[in-house]
């Protein structure tokens, strides 16, 4: 039952990275779409124009985490939890940024 070429690690960076991006395009999408937000990245600001900014931002996730499990696999054990951990940094700093949405989106009474 219990697979060893899975570690925890592993596990806890990239359900971290998805709910962190997740969290971050669902409260940017609701205070964009509300008017109360506006995007200050000029690159970001391109891709929600152009339409494919959701799109861009899941492949650019699917990627990071692709790369990342393929090297952490290949390297011995100890580097491989240091590469998964940037998994982890970058997701929990997308959390981060949901939840000041989701902070902003209460104090001006929209959630």
């Amino acid at each position: 039952m219990y697979n060893k070429n899975i570690r925890y690690v592993e596990v806890i960076s990239i359900i971290t990275l998805f709910l962190g991006v997740v969290g971050d395009e669902f409260s940017t999408y609701i205070g964009i779409s509300s008017g109360l937000f506006y995007e200050s990245n000029k690159y970001v600001q391109n891709l929600i124009n152009l339409g494919i900014w959701t799109p861009f931002d899941f492949l650019s996730m699917f990627l990071l985490t692709f790369f990342s499990y393929l090297l952490s696999k290949r390297l011995d054990r100890a580097t491989g939890n240091i590469i998964m951990l940037s998994l982890f940094v970058a997701g929990m700093i997308r959390l981060f940024a949901c939840i000041s949405n989701i902070s902003m989106l209460m104090q001006f009474g929209y959630l």
